[in-house]
């Protein structure tokens, strides 16, 4: 999920922020050397060499308050992510116990209707015409039907819900 993913960059910035401000409290040490020939003819005659060794140590005033600072802006950065991960796991938990339920209805609904239905055209075909407890029967399996599609909408939102909680499709 792009939250999650924002949390998880964000605290690669903290931690990079963190070891940019804990190396400004240790000393730098450079060394540089050189070699420089003068001259137009071969064998030359003049060179010249040169090496410079440089230490620069950290003077800042503010270098322990930044290290501190950091240190706590990780912390939060932990805080804020744990909760996301919490939220995003107990949404994945609701989800999941959503779809499972509308499953099991839309199974229990979908063998209700069939043999509603089933015992609709076996009444039809035995009596042949229309009567008043055929149009009631009928009404029976109407309302069954709708119920059913009821179910398997509600079935298909509580997989798209799933499916965002966890960030990617599930498989079919």
């Amino acid at each position: 999920r792009p939250e999650v993913k924002s949390e998880v960059y964000r605290a690669e910035m903290d931690s990079i922020a963190l070891n940019l401000a804990m190396s400004r409290r240790s000393p730098t040490v450079m060394l540089g050397a050189s070699y420089d020939v003068v001259g137009y003819q071969f064998p030359l005659p003049s060179n010249s060499w040169e090496a410079t060794l440089a230490i620069q140590f950290p003077l800042a005033y503010d270098f322990w308050t930044q290290i501190t600072q950091r240190k706590a802006e990780q912390r939060q950065g932990d805080l804020k992510r744990s909760s996301i991960q919490d939220k995003v796991r107990l949404e994945v938990r609701q989800y999941h116990q959503e779809l499972l339920f509308w499953q099991d209805t839309v199974r229990r609904l979908q063998a209700d209707k069939d043999d509603l239905l089933k015992y609709y055209d076996s009444g039809l075909q035995r009596n042949g015409t229309p009567s008043l407890s055929l149009l009631r029967a009928a009404r029976s399996v109407y309302s069954a039907q709708a119920r059913y599609f009821d179910a398997v909408e509600k079935q298909l939102i509580a997989r798209a819900r799933l499916e965002w909680a966890v960030g990617h499709d599930l498989t079919p």
